[in-house]
């Protein structure tokens, strides 16, 4: 059976106060998503309940900045096989 949109936020948030009270003992969010799950308290993924934080608000992916456009200011990459001293000072 598929789940409905938003049951892993259902899930995390029904368990947000034992999730809370195992991270002030000291485990990390893999032990807990394992615990839960073995206890079969919840179904979602590792990576799914590594999104949200301890608040219970889930983190959006940061996208990658765009790369530009080539513009007709880029110079195009030429091979030199001998490199001079005003070459080098360019660079710098």
């Amino acid at each position: 059976m598929k789940k409905k949109k938003g049951f892993a936020k259902i899930e995390f948030l029904a368990n947000l106060e034992e999730i809370k009270a195992l991270h002030k003992s000291g485990h990390n969010k893999k032990i807990i998503h394992e615990n839960l799950l073995e206890k079969g308290k919840i179904t979602v993924s590792y990576a799914i309940f590594c999104s949200y934080t301890f608040d219970g608000v889930r983190r959006k992916k940061q996208s990658k900045p765009k790369r530009s456009a080539i513009t007709q200011e880029d110079k195009p990459f030429v091979h030199k096989s001998i490199v001079t001293k005003a070459d080098l000072d360019e660079l710098i």
